[in-house]
């Protein structure tokens, strides 16, 4: 297959596509994320495909597995065999240059490609009687939809896989055998309007992480992280599943996770005990109203390998033990900011509102604190 038949930057300049393809990977990796996690992984969205999922073997750099998707919306009522005939083409254009790419795939690499949508898909044959006037017409049909959200090429009658072939190879183009067989087709519950996806989203979100409290607000920092490499050219028209600044990595979207949990965990312990804090740590009124984005700044600033003076007072109160003299979160919380300021530690280039915020961040963290 010639280089330019997997146009390399299509997606990125068909805007009015994605937010039904970010949408679309994310409700596919939180209805398998409790198996995605165990995993190796990476995501890639308009790169390949619309979106794939590339699983690796754990301890190894080989490619065991990859998932590769055609997310499509339809105006119509229902995909038919001669509608799906371009993005068909496509997967399996997608199909054969995956199979070229040079990254390191193990022996029994496998690969699906699969076509997703929200809408019903009708794979139905020709007449089958078309040769006999005296009978009734007849066809057979495969649906996918609510109630069958899954069926394989291979599963499919062999009426039907040669009308998909023959449709396919209009285009002059040939391909194999082996290239069909890795097709599938897939329904997804999602609702046919931006803020109803959203809402479904918001639902798997809680479904899958009961301990983030607003599950709304994770669904839009996910869907953020994907768009970061959504939208990143590929560079020199070239595509490589070897490009890191297209794909983002499994162990990505977890600390990504597990930092929303975070913030929202310590926003609450301090809108909990604001009362008692202000006067006591000296914060204002109008400084305590944005703590939020002071607590999501701190963290932020933890991950930062640079931020130098953050990670000094992570680990000051991660190693800190005045846990074992006070009797409140609170108390040992003030007693950190006491002891911080009397220690060689600190810092004259931060401010007391950065220092207040950043013990409380450490201290919620590192004690695990849920409210």
């Amino acid at each position: 297959m010639a280089e330019s038949e997997v146009d390399a930057n299509s997606g990125v300049e068909a805007l009015l596509g994605f937010e039904f393809q970010r949408n679309c990977s994310l409700l596919v990796l939180l209805d398998n994320y409790s198996e995605f996690e165990k995993k190796d992984y990476f995501l890639s969205i308009e790169h390949f495909d619309d979106f794939l999922f590339c699983f690796k073997n754990l301890g190894s750099n080989e490619v065991e597995h990859i998932k590769s998707y055609q997310a499509k919306k339809l105006t119509d009522p229902k995909w038919t065999i001669s509608a799906l005939s371009n993005p068909l083409g496509k997967m399996l254009d997608v199909g054969q240059a995956i199979l070229k790419d040079t990254i390191l795939k193990s022996s029994d690499f496998k690969i699906e490609s699969i076509f997703i949508s929200n809408c019903t898909i009708e794979l139905k044959s020709d007449n089958i009687n078309k040769d006999i006037p005296s009978e009734k017409a007849k066809y057979i049909t495969t649906t996918v939809k609510e109630n069958n959200t899954y069926v394989s090429f291979l599963e499919l009658d062999d009426l039907l896989k040669t009308k998909i072939k023959n449709c396919v190879s209009n285009d002059n183009k040939l391909y194999g055998d082996a290239e069909f067989d890795v097709l599938a087709y897939e329904w997804i519950d999602l609702p046919k309007t931006a803020k109803n996806q959203l809402a479904v989203l918001d639902s798997r979100m809680r479904d899958n992480f009961k301990d983030i409290p607003d599950s709304k607000a994770a669904v839009q920092v996910l869907l953020s992280l994907f768009k970061s490499i959504e939208l990143v050219y590929n560079q020199k028209n070239k595509i490589s599943l070897l490009d890191k600044s297209k794909i983002l990595e499994g162990k990505e979207i977890k600390k990504a996770v597990k930092t929303i949990d975070l913030e929202q965990r310590a926003f609450k312990f301090w809108r909990d005990s604001a009362r008692e804090f202000c006067p006591k740590l000296q914060i204002s009124k109008s400084v305590s109203n944005k703590a939020e984005e002071h607590i999501g700044i701190a963290f932020e600033l933890f991950k930062d390998k640079t931020q130098v003076e953050y990670k000094k007072i992570f680990d000051f109160v991660k190693n800190g033990t005045f846990d074992n003299y006070t009797y409140t979160d609170e108390d040992c919380i003030s007693s950190f900011i006491d002891a911080y300021y009397g220690s060689p530690i600190k810092s004259n280039s931060l401010s007391h509102v950065n220092i207040v915020f950043a013990i409380v961040c450490a201290y919620v963290q590192t004690r695990d604190i849920k409210q």
